[in-house]
């Protein structure tokens, strides 16, 4: 019988979003479609890159969102996640920032949730019958030792100016990479006699965890 592959916990690497790279403008075009496309010919993104979208004129619900990128080509780079079918239709501009990242090696734990699926239930005189609404991307939790470096630091400017995160996972041993994007809503730190000072935090994501194979 072949043994199932596994993956550590030691040797795997957290990051947060510590900063953004000066906006490259360039877009010419994004697609009404799932995933969304955007046309930025000679770009420099490559697949797994987090950016930020700015400027656009016409598909306004693209502006100041956080993005992962998918497939590129030599003009064109996917937004996955983002399925824009019922945005308005983009008119012209646009920018996009790469994401800077600070990582940490006093990560202890992290626990990760999809949430839970909205449910209501109806009984008449036939029976009972469930009805499922929206999903819920649910939150993640990562526990620390408490240490004043780049990365609690950005975890917890995003809990004091509700922005929107991402806490980037690579699984040591080719399990590839998971993007929580988010906002930290919690940070939490404790001791006591004869322990060290450690802490956690909370991130409530905005849309499902994203999983990159690794590369």
């Amino acid at each position: 019988m072949s043994k199932g592959k596994r993956y550590k916990f030691l040797g795997s690497t957290f990051q947060a979003i510590s900063g953004w790279a000066v906006k490259v403008t360039g877009i010419t075009a994004i697609t009404k479609a799932n995933p969304a496309v955007v046309t930025d010919a000679g770009h420099s993104r490559v697949a797994g890159d987090v950016v930020k979208l700015a400027d656009i004129l016409g598909m306004v619900e693209l502006n100041d969102v956080v993005c992962v990128v998918g497939a590129v080509t030599a003009d064109t780079f996917t937004l996955l996640d983002v399925d824009s079918t019922n945005y308005d239709a983009y008119v012209s501009g646009g920018s996009h920032a790469l994401a800077e990242f600070s990582g940490s090696c006093e990560v202890t734990g992290y626990q990760g949730d999809t949430g839970t699926t909205t449910e209501s239930e109806t009984e008449t005189n036939c029976g009972k019958e469930i009805d499922f609404g929206a999903t819920d991307p649910g939150s993640v939790s990562l526990s620390y030792n408490h240490a004043p470096n780049a990365f609690q630091n950005a975890l917890q400017a995003s809990r004091k100016a509700v922005a929107t995160t991402v806490i980037k996972t690579t699984i040591a041993g080719g399990g590839g990479s998971m993007y929580d994007i988010g906002v930290v809503t919690q940070v939490a730190r404790g001791s006591q006699s004869g322990g060290n000072w450690t802490g956690g935090c909370t991130l409530r994501r905005i849309t499902d965890r994203i999983d990159l194979a690794a590369a």
